[in-house]
């Protein structure tokens, strides 16, 4: 009786190793196809490059360089002693 047990315990150890092995190598077959397809389509303008934004039908002003001191967001910081 007691070795039908431990022959049991064995063959669902075996089992579950094996269930484990193959979602482990499922896990790694799914990473490398999905790296594989990222990386095999290379575009044609390099790295450093960025392609031409499209123009919008409204352009922004530039940002200017420093804050109108009319604008209610200025704020004054008096800090005494400076």
């Amino acid at each position: 009786m007691a070795k039908s047990t431990r022959k049991r315990h064995r063959t669902l150890a075996w089992i579950a190793a094996l269930s484990v092995a193959a979602v482990v190598l499922l896990v790694i077959a799914a990473a490398v196809l999905l790296l594989r397809n990222r990386g095999s389509a290379p575009s044609a303008v390099p790295p450093g490059v960025l392609p031409p934004s499209s123009t919008t039908s409204h352009p922004h002003k530039p940002r200017p360089a420093s804050q109108d001191a009319s604008c209610p967001d200025v704020q004054l910081i008096n800090v005494p002693g400076t």
